[in-house]
C-alpha cells in the first residue's frame, strides 16, 4: 500500500526528489532492487549533486552485483569531498571484489588519512598486508 501511495505521488509529482528516494527506499526495503535504482536515477536526475542520493546509488549497485558502477558512484563521491572516510572505505572495498588491490589499498590509506582510527579501513588494510 505504501508503494501504491508513492508511486502515484511521484507520478502526480514528477519533480520532487524526495518522493523518488522515499519510493526507492520503499523499493529496497522490499528487495526490488532494480526499481529501486530506477527510483534513485530519477532523483539524481532531479538533483545530480546529491551525494546521498550517489551513495545509496552505489549501495544498490552493489546488490545488483554492479561493482564498477558503484565504485564510478563512490569515485564522484570522493571527487566532490574527498574527506568521507566511509566512502573511501566502500570504495576500497568495491576495488577489492573487482580484484584491484592497488586502487583498494589507496582507497582504505584515503580513508584513514582523513580519520585514522576507522577501524573498518584498519581491518581491511592489515588483511591486505597480510595476504601479501
Amino acid at each position: 500500500a505504501d508503494i501504491v501511495a508513492l508511486e502515484t505521488k511521484a507520478d502526480q509529482a514528477p519533480g520532487n526528489m524526495l518522493t523518488w528516494s522515499e519510493l526507492a527506499r520503499a523499493y529496497n526495503e522490499i528487495g526490488d532492487h532494480q526499481r529501486s535504482k530506477d527510483a534513485l536515477l530519477v532523483a539524481l536526475s532531479l538533483d545530480p549533486q546529491n551525494l546521498v542520493l550517489q551513495n545509496n546509488l552505489a549501495h544498490i549497485c552493489l546488490l545488483l552485483d554492479q561493482p564498477a558502477e558503484a565504485a564510478s558512484y563512490f569515485e564522484n563521491i570522493v571527487r566532490i569531498d574527498p574527506t568521507l572516510a566511509d566512502v573511501w572505505t566502500n570504495l576500497g572495498i568495491v576495488y577489492a571484489k573487482m580484484s584491484e588491490y592497488v586502487k583498494a589499498e589507496q582507497a582504505w590509506k584515503n580513508a584513514l588519512k582523513h580519520r585514522p582510527d576507522h577501524p573498518v579501513a584498519k581491518r581491511y588494510l592489515d588483511q591486505l598486508s597480510r595476504s601479501g
